[in-house]
């Protein structure tokens, strides 16, 4: 019968393979290689010092494939023990099994200690592979009179690939020892008659060999969509320790032990922890901070106030008033940053400015500080702002994003005389047909550490009022989108918001004038209920680009009629003018009611949230803080009888 044997054997790493210069691409720094052939190889078994030739089988049943396609590291001759930075020198991204052979994608690292070594593989100066690979089972394929045996790996595991400086020969050159694995060694005489039973054990082998081959697609499968959720984690790790100043080793470790990105973070900050805290030199920060024994709130008050004052100057409701703040006026961020880290009980020992404002980023409330001076003084600058809409407008406030509809009085609204018995009509509230929703509006900005580090209040400064004025200027756009044109079609009665039909609008524009006026104003105090019935409509405001703003001064407030001497002007002080250099067109006016008499346009807000809204985050990836403004906000026209349009001439 055919006999197997197990032995001990340390999986060799060996270099079958070939780097093709030619499909380098400087681009995406990828190159093709075939990682392995079939050719036979002399080798040495570990255990008996027996020379055999080594035969690799590329039948996808025989090479477990999972490591390469999950993405395994491209490696500088084999060292998997230098840590990711110095020994990674990339990823493999794709790999398959082709005749007689493995080929693969290699992504090379784009970091730039590794740009001399990129140029040297583009070049053709380094173009020698390696293949670090495992077998765990060998089929005995010995010809009969053979003085060396011939095993054929028919169960082996690619791990990594590396680039080596001097292979053996072009096929097969670099062998080293690596982890002990058990290997199986199945004998199969092809020279004598196999007997039944031996025959049975050939195929009982082949189903076995078959049956893995198959679950082996199920898990590459599966791989495949978690190569890039592995990747994005093994690239999160490495940032976030490097960005922490801590040793490689530490990002391997978890690294190889799936530890997920949120628990390195944490453990990051523990690391930080264990180390002593003791008084940093003056000369790494500019000044040495004072009140290292006040409380944590008192230290972010104090931050907050000392980085206002410097960025926006004293005034009534922004002065320093905390311990903190009087006595540490002059210090920078890095300062700051350090404070914050002394009072979590961090180690502080030798860190330059860059190290002091990385860690606490990361690991205390120095950004929700940092943010807080910026939030305060934008949404000072945005309440304070006055846009010319509001005052036309009618705020209202929605509790959620449900759409949100307007109502009108269906049939007269005028009481009945109510006689003995008499029986009360009902005025019901319907529905307008028009209806609008909450949309969130935001942006983001971030403080790049080169800012912090250089002390560069110019952010603070720059960042509010830029903001503020973005976020109006977003909200004017969407209210006198409602007026662009004629309007858009209202619910209520499918017309255009400015329609002949409804008696605000003339086709004909005509410049301003004391006559075109009184044809405005006659118009509005003209308007009626559903019914029918007169309503008391009070024009109030003359909106007017920039361009007519000299002639709209001297139409409303002259006390005598331009172009006479003795003449009383009868519009004089009729209008409030509103000059918005929003408004696009050059010559289009409009008279708008009192919003008290009746609302013309609402626009809407969150309960709650009616102002902007900021949130700040770290981010690891680049070490800058993170800035996020948002603001809910919508309009619509919610009654045409209170607005009039004449596009001027």
């Amino acid at each position: 019968m055919a006999k197997t044997k197990n032995t001990q054997k340390e999986p060799t790493l060996v270099t079958r393979a070939l780097l093709d210069t030619n499909t380098y691409n400087a681009e995406s720094h990828t190159v093709e290689v075939t990682f392995a052939t079939d050719a036979p190889v002399l080798t040495r078994d570990q255990e008996t010092g027996e020379l055999f030739n080594e035969v690799l089988s590329f039948d996808p049943a025989h090479v477990r494939m999972e490591r390469l396609l999950a993405g395994a590291p491209v490696l500088d001759t084999h060292d998997k023990y230098r840590g990711v930075k110095d020994g990674v020198l990339g990823v493999v991204d794709t790999a398959s099994l082709e005749q007689g052979k493995g080929v693969a994608t290699l992504r090379f690292s784009q970091r730039k200690d590794l740009e001399e070594f990129r140029n040297d593989v583009k070049a053709g100066i380094i173009k020698n592979v390696s293949t670090g690979y495992r077998v765990y089972m060998y089929r005995d394929i010995t010809e009969a009179g053979a003085q060396i045996r011939t095993l054929l790996a028919i169960d082996w595991e690619p791990s990594e690939i590396s680039m080596v400086p001097v292979p053996a020969d072009y096929k097969s050159a670099v062998r080293s020892l690596g982890e002990s694995a058990k290997t199986q060694i199945i004998k199969i005489n092809n020279n004598v008659e196999m007997t039944p039973e031996e025959i049975a054990a050939q195929e009982a082998e082949r189903t076995r060999a078959a049956g893995e081959a198959q679950q082996r697609v199920i898990v590459e499968g599966a791989t495949k969509a978690a190569v890039v959720a592995e990747r994005k984690r093994v690239s999160e790790i490495t940032e976030a320790v490097r960005a922490a100043k801590l040793d490689d080793a530490f990002a391997t470790e978890h690294i190889e032990k799936g530890t997920e990105i949120d628990q390195v973070r944490a453990l990051v900050i523990q690391e930080w922890s264990k180390k002593d805290t003791v008084e940093i030199n003056a000369n790494q920060t500019g000044t040495k901070v004072t009140g290292d024994d006040l409380s944590k709130t008192d230290k972010i008050r104090g931050i907050e106030e000392v980085l206002a004052v410097r960025a926006f100057g004293h005034s009534a409701d922004r002065k320093i008033e905390s311990e903190y703040g009087k006595s540490n006026f002059d210090a920078s961020i890095a300062d700051h940053a350090r404070a914050l880290l002394v009072q979590s009980g961090a180690s502080v020992s030798g860190l330059n400015k860059t190290e002091l404002i990385t860690r606490a980023m990361a690991s205390t409330d120095f950004p929700i500080a940092m943010a807080n001076v910026i939030s305060k003084d934008l949404k000072k600058r945005y309440t304070l702002a006055t846009p010319v809409w509001k005052k036309f407008a009618t705020q209202v406030s929605a509790n959620d994003f449900k759409p949100v509809f307007g109502v009108q009085v269906d049939g007269s609204f005028t009481p009945d005389e109510i006689t003995e018995s008499g029986e009360y009509k009902l005025a019901s509230m319907i529905e307008s047909g028009d209806s609008f929703a909450l949309k969130t509006y935001g942006k983001k900005t971030a403080l790049t550490r080169k800012m912090m580090i250089n002390d560069d209040l110019s952010a603070f400064t720059n960042f509010a009022p830029i903001f503020a004025q973005g976020m109006l200027a977003k909200q004017t756009s969407i209210v006198y989108a409602l007026l662009a044109g004629t309007g858009r079609v209202l619910g209520s009665d499918s017309k255009t918001l400015f329609h002949v039909d409804h008696k605000n609008y003339v086709s004909a524009g005509t410049a301003l004038s004391l006559a075109a006026f009184t044809l405005a104003k006659t118009a509005m105090r003209r308007q009626k209920s559903l019914a029918g019935d007169p309503i008391l409509v009070t024009p109030k405001y003359l909106v007017i680009p920039p361009e007519l703003e000299v002639l709209a001064h001297q139409l409303i407030n002259s006390t005598i009629t331009p172009n006479t001497t003795s003449q009383a002007n009868p519009f004089y002080g009729a209008f409030e003018i509103l000059v918005d250099p929003y408004l696009t067109s050059t010559t289009e006016w409009y008279i708008i009611a009192d919003p008290a008499s009746i609302e013309v346009i609402k626009y809407a807000t969150l309960a709650g949230q009616e102002g902007i809204f900021t949130e700040q985050r770290y981010n690891f990836d680049n070490d800058n803080l993170e800035i996020k403004v948002r603001n809910e906000f919508n309009a619509t026209i919610e009654e045409y009888r209170g607005i009039y349009k004449n596009v001027g001439a």
